[in-house]
């Protein structure tokens, strides 16, 4: 015969049946986040979207968190966020759409990244650090949060802003390994991450341009020469506007 008491513990022939050890806690916890993390692979490839690397900010006993996990794509170029609470909801942005990050925390704004702006100690490539500029300390004072959000100018028609409330109520700032730090991680990690797509797709500019100089150079070096052999009498008018309009492409 079996009952339930107080404290929920099962009650069997008159024996307490024992409570979980930690061990069985943390496998039953493995066994819980492999699942979801298969649940949303699943949900991802159904887009042809392939996770190259995942950072989330699923922490079930935490309910001032948001729950959510964002994926990234650096084959098809693209961020996914997983919104474990909303049923899954999965917002994809291309890394071409990002013009800036910002994170902001009770309505202070950190430094933030945009196209053209050199920001500097923010490493090339997508597994890079995390971002400078993101210092927000609270002073002696502030105990607590009541928001901390990530802000991404996206390109568009009059550039969207795309808002992620990291915090969803009163969060302590001073608990060790609390709610607080295990937000400010992810915020700074998202953060990291955007920024690099922003740095990098600047210097894919900056090189293309740097190219597009140099190439403009040489065709100018070639004209001359080709006029020189002209004025010269080496070469005809007919052969020099044949090249001419070879090396401009005409």
């Amino acid at each position: 015969m079996e009952r339930y008491t107080n404290n929920g513990r099962v009650k069997i022939l008159g024996l307490f049946s024992k409570k979980p050890s930690p061990q069985e806690k943390m496998q039953a916890y493995q066994a819980e986040t492999q699942a979801r993390d298969n649940l949303i692979a699943g949900k991802l490839a159904e887009t042809d979207f392939q996770i190259t690397m995942a950072h989330d900010l699923i922490y079930p006993t935490h309910n001032t968190l948001l729950q959510i996990k964002m994926c990234v794509d650096n084959s098809s170029k693209r961020i996914a966020f997983v919104y474990v609470m909303r049923n899954y909801h999965i917002d994809y942005i291309d890394f071409d759409k990002i013009l800036s990050c910002e994170i902001t925390q009770d309505g202070q704004s950190s430094k933030s990244t945009s196209l053209g702006v050199a920001t500097g100690g923010v490493p090339s490539g997508l597994t890079g650090g995390v971002a400078g500029g993101f210092s927000m300390a609270k002073t002696s004072t502030e105990s607590f949060i009541e928001s901390l959000r990530i802000i991404l100018t996206l390109k568009g028609i009059e550039n969207s802003r795309y808002t992620i409330d990291v915090v969803i109520g009163k969060v302590s700032t001073v608990e060790p390994y609390g709610a607080y730090v295990l937000a400010r991680g992810f915020t700074e990690k998202v953060k990291s991450i955007a920024d690099n797509i922003i740095n990098d797709r600047q210097a894919s500019l900056d090189t293309t341009n740097s190219e597009s100089q140099a190439s403009t150079v040489s065709s100018a070096d070639e004209l001359l020469k080709f006029k020189s052999l002209l004025d010269s009498g080496v070469i005809t008018q007919e052969e020099f506007d044949a090249k001419k309009k070879q090396i401009l492409g005409l």
